[in-house]
């Protein structure tokens, strides 16, 4: 077990027509984070999944994040879906108690494996992040080492060294937006971001997905952790998306989910069902 036990309030209500297994809560820092808890066996040796949403802005990613839930469920792989602070609450906060970092997502997400280490296996837990949350889920990594078992990046962004912990709100995007600095020094700034360094250090497997299309996360950001995946050799998957643009984690596709649970497969030894 990775930790203690992150369990703050279960269930939360059962909404199986919408939401196949539990809404939970979990505890992180104090913060109620909510979930939905797709168990596919009481067998604590199965492997399991935790996955996150991107900015999440607005809404309930929750409802998309499930249609990968289901798909691995299929496979006999439990899961857990989990919003970080903020997210969820029906807004998206930049200020007061639910004030949102990269590194208190970083917390959100480790808190998720705990959660979910305690009904699977936690030597064969795994990460499926998109978008802005990818750059958590590279500290993440990073500061679990081999206690994650692997990681899926879903179009995830880096940022300049510094934006990890300021509230997402206004100056955040006053610094991602770097108006006024010239491309060569933003891309500087974006190659040398703390989240490639901390995807560099993090030993288990990586599968990387963008669409091909993506014109949101630049192109030396893609280009960084592409490097990092290729390099891992048989333990490193990168996947081009052709035709798609951004927001692939939010976007429910077969295609990507079979791509990431023959993944998940693979790096687990697993042949058929998990």
């Amino acid at each position: 077990m990775i930790g203690e036990s992150n369990i703050f309030e279960r269930p939360v209500k059962k909404d199986s027509q919408k939401y196949p297994g539990e809404l939970v809560l979990v505890d992180s820092e104090g913060f109620k984070l909510r979930g939905n808890l797709l168990l596919v066996t009481n067998n604590k040796r199965r492997p399991g999944v935790v996955i996150c949403h991107g900015a999440a802005k607005d809404g309930n990613p929750i409802d998309y994040l499930v249609e990968l839930q289901k798909f691995l469920a299929q496979d006999g792989c439990s899961s857990l879906a989990l919003h970080t602070r903020g997210v969820g609450q029906g807004n998206y906060h930049s200020d007061g108690p639910y004030a949102s970092t990269l590194l208190s997502r970083k917390v959100d997400l480790i808190s998720g494996v705990n959660f979910l280490g305690q009904y699977v296996d936690p030597a064969k837990l795994s990460l499926v992040v998109g978008s802005m949350n990818g750059e958590s889920a590279c500290f993440v990594a990073q500061q679990l080492g081999n206690s994650l078992h692997s990681l899926v990046l879903l179009e995830p962004a880096a940022y300049p060294a510094g934006a990890e912990k300021i509230p997402l709100g206004p100056e955040f995007r006053t610094l991602i937006r770097a108006e006024g600095v010239d491309l060569v020094e933003k891309q500087a700034r974006l190659s040398a971001s703390p989240a490639v360094a901390a995807l560099e250090q993090f030993p288990g497997p990586v599968m990387l997905v963008y669409g091909d299309r993506d014109d949101v996360i630049d192109s030396v950001v893609q280009q960084k952790y592409c490097d990092i995946v290729v390099e891992k050799g048989a333990k490193g998957k990168f996947i081009s998306m052709v035709g798609m643009g951004h927001k692939l984690s939010g976007r429910p596709d077969a295609r990507l989910y079979r791509q990431i649970a023959e993944f998940l497969h693979l790096q687990s030894g697993a042949s058929g069902k998990f």
